[in-house]
């Protein structure tokens, strides 16, 4: 367990709430500098903290660096799954999806630089790494194949086109929201959310 997942309303500790602003930190830098370009000192000087200090956390840069793209990976795919189980019955299959985009989008927008980082820093890492990281990514993959199939078979989404193409469709497309302005963002809260909704469910083509 990470000092992340926590349950809600349990404080942390001295040492986890330094760990997850250890985290919080790297993450800000892997944004800026990438993983190569990356240094614990830099991390160190971000958080307040002396280089040296950091290893009492984690045993090295590359442990910091997996704890945050796995820990941006696991929020949100959990954020999503629990998102869909607490939907009322009665929702259509294509409404559960539609209400899965949104969540995932709310998860991205809510993590700071942690999904950026992942973003900018996953083939950047070394190799073993990366394949460390993948079942998770691949997981929620499936899990999110399964939602868009459930929609085809329910009549809600078109089924001339293939599933798993849709679902890099939507993850590619809210992945790089993180990556607008502020001002578009941020003008309204559900503002990002409703127009990419409406982008990837409708598309552009004005209604005859």
């Amino acid at each position: 367990m990470t000092t992340f997942d926590l349950p809600s309303g349990q404080r942390l500790s001295k040492s986890e709430d330094t760990r997850r602003r250890i985290v919080l930190g790297a993450a800000a830098v892997l944004v800026e500098k990438g993983y190569a370009a990356t240094r614990l000192s830099d991390i160190a000087a971000t958080v307040g903290m002396q280089a040296g200090s950091l290893y009492y956390h984690f045993d090295s840069k590359d442990d910091l660096v997996e704890e945050v793209l796995g820990f941006g990976v696991r929020y949100v795919h959990e954020y999503v799954r629990a998102a869909v189980e607490d939907l009322p019955d009665g929702l259509t299959a294509g409404e559960r999806l539609y209400e899965a985009v949104a969540a995932f989008l709310d998860a991205l927008l809510a993590t700071g630089d942690l999904s950026p980082a992942h973003l900018r820093t996953f083939h950047q890492a070394p190799p073993d790494m990366q394949e460390r990281l993948r079942p998770g990514r691949r997981d929620f993959g499936h899990y999110l194949d399964g939602l868009i199939s459930a929609a085809v078979e329910s009549g809600d989404v078109r089924s001339d086109i293939e599933i798993p193409v849709l679902r890099l469709f939507i993850i590619n497309s809210l992945e790089r929201v993180i990556d607008w302005p502020e001002s578009l963002r941020e003008r309204d809260g559900r503002s990002a959310v409703d127009m990419m909704r409406t982008l990837i469910f409708d598309g552009v083509r004005a209604p005859r």
